[in-house]
């Protein structure tokens, strides 16, 4: 793994580089985070999965979006066409550091979104893996609110919780008005058709995201959508100190990029 800065000097992203040993497929994978807690606990599972790509021959990179983990930029400031750009620079990057013209994309939670959103227009975009996606914005957002207020409840039982949003905090991040309007807009169902050859989504069985199964079909003329089961949950209290990463989805991921 190579860890490195890139883009803007004024506003550089940290990356993880995971070159393969052997001799280098003809597409490279973008791996795109989840935000804020969730960012978090799947930092293993994506470092993970970057390591098991360049042993399928693959080049991978992660990164940091803007004000999150290593990279410049104050979370508080953050918006959601910002973090598009991020994205169209890491693949660009990507592109220039290995010498390879296509890339394929897997999104994570909201890095689903934003891989959909960075892809278009854009011809040089292989595949795109949608993992657990956050299909809706407002079905999003109120997943963070429960998972939020949740929290608060348990470790402040005698305090009353109001919305995240009049707070301005989720899970210990702050969240802009903006941020949120933004967030709110995000409808994967009716997003233009995606710019890629293929798309796969990889989700978790009771998942409530039949919008998004049915839509497919008009969004990419290729496509699949995989169901697993997992042993653990990934985006759980319990899971964030734990060793163990979803596997079952990574196999799913992977095979969706090695079989062509």
């Amino acid at each position: 793994m190579l860890p490195f800065y890139f883009g803007s000097s004024t506003r550089p992203l940290f990356g993880a580089h995971s070159p393969p040993n052997k001799a280098a497929r003809d597409t490279a994978v973008l791996l795109i985070p989840p935000m804020g807690q969730e960012a978090i606990r799947a930092q293993r599972a994506i470092r993970q999965l970057g390591l098991r790509l360049a042993r399928e021959r693959f080049h991978a990179l992660r990164f940091d979006l803007s004000g999150t983990g290593d990279s410049a930029g104050d979370f508080a400031d953050v918006r959601f066409d910002a973090w598009v750009e991020d994205t169209r620079t890491a693949i660009d990057e990507l592109r220039d550091r290995t010498g390879i013209q296509r890339v394929s994309l897997v999104g994570l939670r909201l890095g689903a979104a934003l891989a959909c959103r960075a892809a278009h227009g854009r011809r040089d975009v292989d595949k795109i893996v949608l993992w657990e996606p956050a299909f809706s914005g407002v079905h999003y957002l109120a997943d963070l609110r429960k998972r939020h207020e949740d929290f608060m409840r348990a470790e402040l039982p005698r305090r009353r919780t109001t919305p995240f949003a009049q707070e301005g905090e989720v899970l210990g991040f702050p969240l802009s008005k903006e941020l949120v309007d933004d967030l709110s807009k995000i409808d994967l169902p009716n997003e233009p058709k995606l710019d890629s050859r293929s798309a796969t989504v990889v989700t978790t069985e009771g998942a409530d995201d039949i919008a998004l199964e049915k839509a497919l079909p008009t969004l990419t003329p290729r496509w699949e959508f995989v169901r697993v089961a997992l042993a653990q949950d990934w985006n759980s209290d319990e899971a964030v100190n734990s060793s163990l990463v979803p596997s079952e989805a990574l196999d799913e991921i992977v095979k969706a990029l090695v079989e062509r």
